[in-house]
């Protein structure tokens, strides 16, 4: 029987492990606590430095000095990156003047009795703004009482002058800044029916133009189609002339249409590409397309659009008739060439806006 022995590596005993000294540890033990320190007082300071730059900043809050707020509030967000408390003056800031702003406006508009707009500024006053927001709900009261005074002012003198929708206008306007005393109230109730009888009278007034409108027109069927044309008596019926007007079209029970025709004259071509017009100085371009069609007689040349008038054809035309002067710039090839619209010309485009108008009934 074979005897297994250890080797001698293994009987040999092992060194025992020095255990690190009293003072080594002590030594240890006190740098630890020193760098905890360190950390910890540079950790209480920051937010010291933080606690005492946020009370300077809210310190010129206070004394409503809002850029030199902000501008210590981006010295600080320097050294304090993302400090959500910072982030927050720097909002406080920004309401706050947009808040003084609107106060100061809503006293001058006070000033000036413009007592609806000074409503309008004086309740935009924000409650974190406290000074200001009391004062504003004392000059609301005020601005409250002296519009309450002059609608009802304005509203009877309107009243006066017949004008009962204008003077109910006044009152309805008022209700939605202040509420309407009894004085009003009753004066309301008096308009109301004398406004709908008003308005009747003008619509009927209205429709008796657009009928008389319709009457003036010059008329003619296509034989072939049915489709009748209406055009006011002064467009003229030969090619030409120089002008800009408008016809109607309309078969059957179907709706009317508007078509739009603007046409030069002379007795050289310009070859007309474009036109643009200038209402009062204001100068449009004119969206006819390029489809410019040419024809010639008897020493006269004459080149012309004719298209589906578009709600922006007809806003023009409408700006054309209110203006003092309106010009046409036919724009060539190498050339332009300058018309003045006339007044008869203004007169029977509305005529046919008119008639237009009445077709539609």
């Amino acid at each position: 029987m074979t005897d297994f022995m250890p080797t001698p590596e293994e009987n040999t005993p092992r060194k025992a492990r020095k255990l690190p000294g009293k003072g080594l540890i002590i030594a240890i033990g006190a740098v630890a606590i020193l760098i905890a320190g360190v950390f910890g007082f540079t950790a209480w300071q920051e937010s010291s430095n933080l606690k005492l730059e946020i009370a300077n900043i809210e310190r010129l809050i206070g004394n409503d000095d809002f850029p030199a707020a902000l501008t210590a509030i981006t010295a600080a967000q320097e050294e304090f990156k993302d400090n959500s408390d910072l982030l927050n003056l720097e909002d406080k800031v920004d309401l706050l003047k947009t808040s003084r702003t609107s106060f100061e406006e809503g006293l001058q508009q006070i000033s000036e009795k413009n007592y609806e707009s000074a409503l309008n500024f004086l309740k935009k006053v924000n409650k974190l703004d406290q000074q200001r927001f009391t004062q504003a709900q004392s000059k609301i009261e005020e601005a409250q009482s002296a519009y309450a005074s002059q609608v009802l002012g304005e509203a009877q003198v309107l009243k006066a002058k017949n004008n009962y929708i204008d003077a109910l206008a006044v009152i309805t306007r008022a209700a939605s800044s202040i509420t309407i005393g009894s004085e009003l109230l009753a004066l309301k109730e008096e308009l109301t029916p004398l406004a709908q009888e008003e308005t009747r009278k003008a619509e009927e007034a209205k429709l008796a133009v657009y009928r008389s409108a319709l009457k003036s027109m010059k008329v003619n069927t296509d034989q072939f189609n049915g489709i009748k044309f209406y055009k006011d008596r002064s467009t003229p019926y030969y090619a030409n002339y120089s002008t800009i007007h408008l016809y109607i079209g309309k078969k059957g029970e179907a709706d009317p249409y508007l078509r739009f025709v603007l046409r030069y004259s002379d007795d050289d071509w310009l070859f007309i590409n474009d036109a643009s017009i200038n209402i009062d100085g204001d100068v449009r371009s004119l969206d006819l397309g390029s489809d410019w069609e040419r024809d010639n007689g008897s020493g006269d040349i004459w080149e012309w659009v004719d298209v589906v008038a578009t709600d922006s054809h007809i806003d023009l035309i409408r700006d054309v008739i209110k203006s003092e002067k309106s010009i046409i710039r036919y724009n060539g090839s190498k050339y332009f060439d300058d018309r003045t619209i006339t007044s008869t010309q203004k007169r029977a485009l509305q005529n046919v806006l008119n008639a237009y108008e009445a077709l539609k009934l």
